[in-house]
């Protein structure tokens, strides 16, 4: 309704100031091609570090402080480095697991977004607690191929347990005799990866 009402508000307008309208497909060029703009949703799931770093600059930068803005750009290039170091070192396994056919299974594994479910933004529904959706993807960096495990929280938790009983599950299901070397990539959360009893396992 709005886009309707937002065209016809522009149309009127270009009649009364004795302009051509231009067509919709115009802007979607100009934008597209000329200025290399595109429209999604924003992210959801962000790092905290960039954000709250992010926030900082912004404030330093308000109080003209350019000491702390000197410093945070610093620290914020730093991690970001870090970042971009992880995705270069999980490319360069990949690279040479392919280039030495050594037995080497490379997997990423993140727990997504908690999903409510039903998913509805309809009147008292919405208010409504729901159930949340879990859903734990692993992604074989050699093959390409991604799994993908869901349970409710009627099942399980999402919990150090529950991510190590799926874990063990998908390399269970690998039908192999063969002695394989496991390289793990995976984020810094403590109470889901990073611990004692994923590394146990």
């Amino acid at each position: 309704m709005e886009l309707t009402y937002s065209k016809n508000f522009y149309i009127d307008w270009c009649r009364e100031k004795n302009i051509i309208p231009v067509k919709e497909d115009k802007y979607r060029r100009m934008f597209c091609n000329e200025y290399n703009i595109g429209f999604k949703w924003p992210k959801s799931d962000t790092c905290l570090t960039c954000d709250s770093m992010k926030i900082a600059i912004q404030t330093a930068s308000a109080n003209k402080n350019e000491e702390d803005i000197k410093r945070l750009k610093l620290e914020l290039e730093l991690h970001n480095r870090r970042a971009e170091a992880m995705s270069n070192n999980i490319k360069e396994e990949v690279k040479s697991v392919k280039q030495t056919n050594r037995k080497v299974l490379v997997i990423a594994f993140d727990l997504q977004q908690t999903l409510p479910t039903p998913s509805i933004t309809v009147g008292p529904a919405f208010y409504l607690r729901k159930a949340w959706t879990y859903n734990l993807g692993i992604h074989d960096c050699i093959s390409g191929q991604a799994s993908m495990f869901m349970w409710t929280e009627a099942t399980a938790k999402r919990g150090s347990e529950e991510i190590a009983s799926i874990l063990l599950k998908y390399l269970s299901c690998r039908e192999t005799n063969e002695q394989w070397e496991l390289v793990v990539f995976t984020d810094n959360c403590g109470g889901q990866n990073k611990n004692w009893l994923i590394i146990a396992l």
